[in-house]
C-alpha cells in the first residue's frame, strides 16, 4: 500500500498516489509553496552585499562618451561606440537608455531608438541594477514594470521615485528608478529645496548630463545587486522594499504632486 507523503500513513490507492486525500495534496502544495518562498527571501537578502562584492565591477551602459561614468574606478562604460545593446554580462548595470520616445516630449523627439530602451529593460532582469529614466515614462506601461509604490514584479524588481536635484541637479527633475536584484538602496540624501531650474528651460546637454554625486550613488546601488530570479507566480509580498524607504513631504516612494519637472 503506498504511503501518503503529508501524513505518512498508509492508504488504499494506485501506486502513484502520493497523498491520502485532496485536503493532505492542498496541505502539502502550501507547504511547498511557502518553502520556496523563504528560500527567495533569503536569497534576496543575501543579495544586499552583493555577490560580487560590494567593490566590484559595474557595467554602465547607454551611456555619453564623455560623461562622468568614464572616469569612476571599477566602472566598465559603454557608450555608442560599444553598442550596449551588445553587452554580454556578467556584471550588475546602471542603464541609462535615451527617454525621448519615451516622455513628455516624445512628439518633438526625433534621432532617438524607442528599443535601446527595451532591451536596458531586459538587461537589467537578466544581470541586476537599476534603470534610470523620467518620471511617467511610458516605458512603465510597454514592459509592464511596477510604479513607485507598487509591488514586485515577476523578476523582483521594484520603481521608486527620486528628485536629481537632490544630488545637485538645476532642476527637480523627477526621475523612476527601476531596481532588479535587490531589496533596499543606499542611504538617500535630505531632500533639498526647488532648486529654481526647469528642464524645458536647458540646453539638451544640461537635460541629459548627470548629477556625479547621483552617478556615485548609483553605482554603489548596482554594485549591491545581485542576478534577478524570474517567477512565473510572482514575487512573496512580505518584503515590501518602497515601504521600507523613508517618507518626508515630497516621498521617496510616491508620485510627487504637481507638474513642474
Amino acid at each position: 500500500m503506498p504511503v501518503c507523503d503529508w501524513c505518512r500513513i498508509e492508504f488504499r490507492g494506485t501506486k502513484r498516489a502520493r497523498y491520502c486525500s485532496t485536503r493532505h495534496r492542498v496541505a502539502a502544495f502550501r507547504e511547498r509553496n511557502r518553502n520556496q518562498d523563504a528560500s527567495t527571501l533569503r536569497g534576496l537578502r543575501n543579495n544586499l552585499e552583493g555577490p560580487r562584492g560590494s567593490n566590484g565591477t559595474i557595467a554602465a551602459l547607454y551611456i555619453q562618451s564623455t560623461g562622468i561614468y568614464t572616469t569612476l574606478e571599477g566602472v566598465d562604460p559603454w557608450d555608442i561606440e560599444r553598442d550596449a545593446t551588445d553587452y554580454p554580462g556578467p556584471f550588475p548595470v546602471v542603464a541609462h537608455p535615451p527617454c525621448g520616445p519615451w516622455g513628455h516630449y516624445r512628439h518633438t523627439c526625433t534621432g532617438q531608438r524607442a528599443d535601446l530602451a527595451v532591451r536596458a529593460v531586459a538587461q537589467v532582469r537578466q544581470w541586476g541594477g537599476v534603470l534610470e529614466h523620467p518620471c511617467d515614462s511610458h516605458l512603465w506601461k510597454a514592459c509592464e514594470l511596477p510604479e513607485p509604490g507598487g509591488t514586485r514584479d515577476r523578476f523582483g524588481g521594484w520603481t521608486i521615485l527620486i528628485r536629481q536635484s537632490w544630488w545637485g541637479h538645476l532642476a527637480p527633475k523627477r526621475t523612476w528608478l527601476y531596481i532588479a536584484g535587490r531589496i533596499d538602496v543606499p542611504e538617500l540624501p535630505d531632500p533639498c529645496e526647488d532648486p529654481g531650474g526647469r528642464v524645458k528651460n536647458m540646453s539638451r546637454a544640461q537635460r541629459e548630463a548627470t548629477p556625479p554625486e547621483l552617478a556615485r550613488w548609483l553605482v554603489k546601488l548596482a554594485r549591491g545587486c545581485g542576478r534577478p530570479v524570474f517567477r512565473k507566480e510572482g514575487y512573496p509580498s512580505i518584503v515590501s522594499a518602497a515601504q521600507s524607504l523613508p517618507l518626508p513631504g515630497n516621498g521617496y516612494a510616491t508620485r510627487a504632486p504637481g507638474p513642474e519637472r
